[in-house]
């Protein structure tokens, strides 16, 4: 639940929408795991990732923090919660448990680097030696982080990353990446990853 009484899912599938249209401009062929009126399971996501052979798995979802450093509201009625601090930033996770780890990876960086190119900058709560968070940081200056547990990365047999795209829970950055152009920015940050990692991917190496 962000700092507006909206929940996460909501800015998930709006920020997939557009993301899934853009992609398929230039001919990218994506399946979405799922679509606002459905529900699907962890394993199921990884399952579907896996029976179609991607190419990639990009999970998408937007950030909170500990408790500790939230405080609950209200709007019109409807819990909310809201940092006590400024925490915000976009994070990128991998898992070494999965078997494409080196190709997981290599996106993660390029997801970075153009997340960096547009001024965002990660946040590096989640590395903090508290409970529930002290994850390993792979890479400060791109927010990479290694997760070997969460589910839909060490369980996809395809290359897999999981983008926190930004805390909303935090007062300017839900302002962000709620605002529509930002989002827009964000899905071609995203795109030219996928871009550049198809070209990675798929180019031959010289002899």
């Amino acid at each position: 639940m962000g700092i507006k009484g909206i929940h996460e899912v909501t800015y998930n599938d709006a920020l997939s929408a557009k993301l899934a249209k853009a992609l398929q401009a230039p001919g990218v062929q994506v399946v979405l795991t799922r679509v606002p009126s459905e529900e699907i399971s962890l394993d199921g996501r990884a399952e579907l990732a896996n029976a179609r052979q991607a190419d990639l798995f990009l999970a998408l979802h937007h950030d909170s923090a500990q408790l500790k450093y939230l405080t609950k509201t209200e709007v019109n009625g409807t819990p909310a919660y809201q940092t006590v601090q400024p925490i915000a930033g976009y994070s990128i996770f991998v898992s070494q448990l999965n078997p494409r780890f080196a190709q997981s990876q290599q996106f993660a960086k390029l997801l970075g680097q153009e997340l960096r190119a547009l001024g965002r900058h990660p946040t590096l709560h989640h590395a903090e030696p508290i409970a529930g968070e002290n994850r390993e940081l792979l890479d400060a200056q791109l927010g990479i982080y290694k997760f070997d547990e969460l589910l839909v990365l060490r369980k996809t047999t395809v290359p897999a990353v999981l983008l926190e795209v930004g805390v909303i829970v935090d007062a300017e950055d839900e302002k962000y990446v709620a605002d529509n152009a930002k989002q827009d920015a964000i899905v071609q940050a995203i795109v030219a990853a996928v871009d550049k990692f198809q070209h990675w991917v798929f180019t031959p190496t010289p002899n």
